[in-house]
């Protein structure tokens, strides 16, 4: 047994020294796990001495509808464009003239500044006021939609002709350094026709 002990030592060194000298496997990558998309950045207030102040978003081009048809007139502001369309009625029936705001670049609409619509330049086609204002009580035409302002002004047909109409809207605008007051005016055109 006295000899068997340094050929053990021997045999164990020398089993040590063997895997040390061989490279142990390449260990199998676990896949990759997908990373979960990045949270989408909350924008800043843009008014930073009162953050909670709420402003539209800037909205996507509707799309076409009858009363929105291929003859609007985009009036291009500063910092907006007013878009109005020609409106056909029947002499005694009613329709709908629709007038849309919506904000450019990085401006939006400030729904906490006063909102103001002056129609004027209609005879055959009568409106049922000529003033509307964002704190008129309800119904009120007056509307907030996806980032900009949509009015809709209900006509009724009178006579048969062709009027032109005009809106001159107010509203309020803001970007992250400032806020302005607009004041931007379209008209368009209302044939009413025989019944």
């Amino acid at each position: 047994m006295k000899n068997s002990l340094p050929v053990l030592l021997v045999a164990a060194v020398a089993l040590a020294g063997c895997k040390a000298k061989t490279p142990a496997p390449a260990a199998k990558e676990a896949p990759a796990a997908e990373k979960p998309a990045p949270a989408p950045e909350k924008e800043p207030p843009l008014h930073t001495s009162n953050p909670a102040v709420e402003h539209a978003k800037p909205r996507a081009e509707p799309p076409p509808t009858a009363q929105r048809a291929a003859t609007a007139e985009t009036v291009d502001g500063a910092h907006s464009q007013l878009i109005v369309s020609d409106v056909a009625v029947a002499s005694g029936a009613s329709a709908t003239a629709i007038i849309e705001v919506r904000p450019k670049d990085d401006w939006k609409i400030n729904t906490e500044y006063p909102i103001k619509v002056t129609l004027s330049g209609a005879v055959s086609s009568v409106p049922p006021r000529l003033v509307f204002k964002k704190t008129d009580p309800e119904p009120n035409p007056i509307q907030h939609t996806n980032g900009g302002i949509r009015v809709d002004i209900p006509l009724s047909g009178d006579a048969p002709g062709e009027d032109q109409l005009t809106a001159t809207v107010k509203f309020g605008v803001c970007s992250k350094d400032a806020c302005l007051l607009e004041k931007e005016q379209a008209t368009w055109r209302v044939e009413v026709t025989a019944p």
